[in-house]
C-alpha cells in the first residue's frame, strides 16, 4: 500500500472520529440534566381537575350520605332498645351500609385514578418541555426526606398543569 493510500485512510477515519466525538458532545450537552421535586399533595389538592371532580363526586354521592345518615340513626335506634325481634332487620341494615360504604369508597378510587393519570400526564409534559431529567414526587410519606427548596418546582407545575387543564 502506498504513502498516499494510509495517509487518505488516516484522515477519513480522523475525520469520522471527529464527527463522532462532535456528535457525541453535542448530545451529552443537550440531554436534560434537571433534577427537581413536586410536593404531590398540593399538586393534587390545588390542581383544577381535583377541584372540579370533587364538586361532581359530592353531588353523585349527596343522596348515598343521606341514605348513609338514615341507616346508621336507624340502627342506633336499634341498638338502644335491645330488642332481639329487630335482628334480621339490622343484619339486613349493617349489610346494606357495608354495601353503601363499599360502593362509595370505589367510586372515591375511580375519581382519584383519573386525577392522578392526569396529574402524571402534565408532570411529564413539564418535565421534557423544560429539560428535567427527572422529578421527584415528595407526598409526605417519607419517600422523599429533604430536598433544597431551590430544586421545588411545584408551583411551576401547578401552573402549567392548570394551564394546559384549561386549555383542554
Amino acid at each position: 500500500m502506498k504513502q498516499s493510500q494510509i495517509n487518505y485512510i488516516f484522515l477519513s477515519l480522523s475525520l469520522v472520529a471527529i464527527v463522532i466525538a462532535t456528535y457525541c458532545l453535542f448530545k451529552i450537552q443537550t440531554t436534560p440534566t434537571q433534577n427537581a421535586f413536586v410536593d404531590l399533595v398540593y399538586l393534587y389538592k390545588e390542581f383544577n381537575y381535583t377541584k372540579e371532580r370533587s364538586v361532581v363526586f359530592n353531588e353523585k354521592t349527596r343522596p348515598l350520605n343521606l341514605k348513609l345518615d338514615t341507616i346508621n340513626m336507624q340502627l342506633g335506634y336499634l341498638m338502644a332498645q335491645d330488642t332481639e325481634n329487630d335482628l334480621e332487620y339490622t343484619s339486613f341494615l349493617v349489610s346494606y351500609r357495608d354495601s353503601l360504604n363499599t360502593y362509595a369508597e370505589n367510586l372515591k378510587a375511580e375519581y382519584d385514578t383519573e386525577i392522578w393519570s392526569r396529574i402524571n400526564t402534565y408532570v411529564q409534559s413539564f418535565g421534557k418541555q423544560n429539560n428535567y431529567s427527572m422529578i421527584f414526587g415528595g407526598a409526605g410519606n417519607g419517600s422523599i426526606m429533604y430536598t433544597d427548596s431551590t430544586i421545588n418546582i411545584t408551583q411551576d407545575v401547578l401552573n402549567y398543569m392548570n394551564e394546559k387543564y384549561e386549555d383542554k
